[in-house]
């Protein structure tokens, strides 16, 4: 399944109308801008528009980063522009955005991609994952060293590390140590792996449960019952919550291995 970016598109509708063919995904859509469903398909279809905040909620749920979202966002603002002169204004702006980002596709497709078949390895089982990231660690780079850490047999890391070193994620390095390579691997998150990826990681949660209690680990468990309005306000806070901890682990360095997982869904 192939990731459709806003830049590939010169209208915000166009690109919703791409990511609307999700099964309740309007309805979802128009939780988290806070309005009726109607609304979500008058914006569609119609002359409606989303106003910058309601576009801002929303490029968080697409999951956009920092430079999509700026593009998704000068779309709408194209779209609500009241004279052809801002709309000329915005149109040059998007027309700059799109061709550094052209240029930097460019770039980033010189790299060896991942195909849905290798990626459906990969998510096969939480060991490659965990195994691509722990070889980052210097501590944990080695065969041997992986084995221990994780608590896995001999040969079943061996096999994992030459399963990712043939889908080119890893390469060896001096001696018997390993290192990742700059091929990543990145779930859209319409993607039909998403689930696989979820119960991976959920499944190693309840493993660790079972385990001698940790006093670094955390896990956190309720049952609750909230007003909707106040549903949304929980909502945005555990989304902000997400994106800070995204920016700090991306600058940080590597020398263990954790799992960060979150839910939050009406039972």
């Amino acid at each position: 399944m192939n990731e459709k970016s806003p830049f590939e598109y010169a209208s915000y509708k166009e690109f919703l109308l791409a990511h609307s063919k999700v099964r309740g995904i309007k309805a979802r859509w128009a939780e988290t801008v806070q309005c009726r469903p109607a609304f979500i398909s008058q914006v569609l279809n119609g002359d409606q528009n989303l106003n910058l905040e309601q576009a801002e909620a929303l490029s968080r749920t697409l999951e956009l980063n920092a430079v999509e979202k700026k593009y998704f966002l000068t779309l709408v603002l194209k779209e609500r522009a009241g004279t052809h002169e801002l709309e000329k204004h915005f149109n040059a702006e998007l027309a700059e955005m799109r061709s550094r980002w052209l240029q930097l596709k460019t770039r980033l497709e010189q790299k060896r991609s991942i195909s849905e078949a290798e990626k459906e390895r990969y998510y096969a089982s939480w060991i490659y994952s965990a195994i691509h990231i722990l070889v980052g660690c210097p501590s944990f780079n080695t065969a041997t060293k992986i084995s221990t850490r994780l608590r896995l047999s001999p040969d079943i890391v061996a096999n994992a590390l030459a399963t990712l070193k043939e889908l080119k994620l890893i390469e060896s390095i001096s001696g018997s140590a390993y290192k990742r390579t700059s091929n990543t691997l990145h779930l859209p998150h319409d993607s039909k792996l998403i689930q696989q990826h979820h119960i991976n990681w959920r499944t190693q949660c309840l493993s660790n449960l079972q385990m001698p209690t940790n006093p670094e680990d955390f896990h956190y468990s309720s049952v609750i019952s909230m007003s909707l309005q106040d549903v949304q306000g929980l909502r945005k806070l555990i989304l902000n919550w997400v994106e800070k901890s995204k920016a700090l682990i991306q600058n940080s360095g590597d020398e263990e291995l954790y799992s960060l997982s979150a839910d939050f869904y009406r039972i």
